[in-house]
């Protein structure tokens, strides 16, 4: 019975051994260490007078959702307001602008995502507007984004995995999650 047990404990993968990329790029999908999904653009609307939905993301499909994508918007004869952001879970952190606001910074193709950008593992603002009788207001910097990128961090085992995740928000009223890539441990 201890030969059993012991011959078990010897086949099971070694997470210590496996070694993680220190960057990817917004936009890379293939290569030694990186996990795509292709999500097919996956789209949250608004539905009157009010919606609010979310989108569970699993980054590096570990099984544990990493991030929360948040939507929530109504309107009515007078007033009209959504709200975009991303919570990160368990620890992870998102790439922000700069620590006071946090507000998501938007990455363009192929910039790096590694431990130079700023984190935080707080809730943060892709955008928000408010439009009514008085006068509208916008905040964050995705506001009538076309396909930019997100940049991720997870803790894995100490391990650092960094990802992106690529949104439109082109249309106020729709919030469109379209794929996602993350560092992976690798042999």
């Amino acid at each position: 019975m201890i030969s059993i047990i012991i011959g078990f404990v010897s086949c099971k993968k070694n997470n210590d051994s496996l070694q993680y990329p220190d960057s990817i790029e917004a936009g890379e999908t293939n290569g030694l260490g990186i996990r795509y999904a292709n999500i097919s653009n996956d789209t949250m609307f608004f539905t009157s007078p009010e919606s609010d939905e979310s989108i569970n993301i699993d980054i590096n499909g570990d099984g544990i959702n990493d991030f929360v994508l948040l939507y929530s918007a109504s309107a009515s004869s007078s007033h009209s307001g959504q709200y975009k952001a991303i919570k990160p879970l368990n620890g992870n952190s998102l790439a922000i602008q700069n620590s006071v606001g946090h507000y998501i910074d938007t990455l363009s193709y192929q910039s790096e995502i590694n431990n130079q950008l700023t984190w935080s593992s707080e809730k943060s603002v892709l955008s928000t507007s408010d439009q009514g009788l008085n006068g509208s207001y916008f905040t964050g910097i995705w506001f009538k984004v076309h396909e930019k990128y997100v940049g991720t961090r997870v803790m894995v085992n100490n391990h650092t995995e960094y990802g992106w995740i690529r949104v439109d928000l082109n249309n106020e009223w729709q919030f469109i999650l379209i794929d996602y890539a993350s560092t992976i441990g690798y042999e």
